[in-house]
């Protein structure tokens, strides 16, 4: 990444990676890392989460995301079983985040899907904001540069689950 990228610019790449272990049956192995230029500090933020988020993104075929650019209007990324689709958001765009849980799963007809995304403090940019995921913990500081990819996560990140642990 160039020096100077703005930390809320199209440069900066939204990364969220698994461990190596994150899926089996280690004890303690479900790690799952947001990574990005801190809109706070400038520098190279990190924000670590356990819960289902990581392994049902290896269970939907993936080690990690990385998300580039900026999308024309707000989107949501759908990761399910080895696609990867972008949807629109315009509905849940000012909601919540947890009415926005319970929305993704109605459009997915997912019930039990691992979702994690923005509410409106990331929407509006809010620096502290926090992305939330299906199990309620926080994922601290990339929430506002979800905004400006438009992305109401990865709403933007959205996983159902797979025959792989059913």
């Amino acid at each position: 990444m160039p020096r100077g990228t703005n930390p809320l610019g199209p440069d900066n790449p939204l990364i969220l990676m698994t461990g190596p272990l994150v899926g089996t049956a280690m004890p303690s192995a479900g790690r799952c890392s947001v990574c990005a230029l801190s809109p706070v500090t400038g520098i190279w933020g990190e924000s670590n989460t356990g819960g289902f988020v990581g392994a049902e993104l290896r269970f939907a075929g993936y080690d990690g995301l990385v998300i580039t650019g900026t999308a024309e209007r707000p989107v949501w990324l759908a990761v399910v079983d080895g696609r990867a689709e972008l949807r629109s958001a315009a509905d849940l765009w000012g909601l919540d985040a947890y009415v926005t849980q319970d929305r993704v799963r109605q459009h997915m007809d997912a019930p039990r899907a691992r979702v994690a995304c923005i509410g409106v403090a990331g929407e509006r940019q809010c620096k502290m904001a926090a992305v939330m995921r299906s199990e309620i913990a926080s994922i601290s500081q990339s929430s506002a540069k979800r905004t400006r990819k438009r992305t109401s996560w990865l709403s933007d990140l959205i996983m159902t689950p797979t025959s792989v642990h059913k």
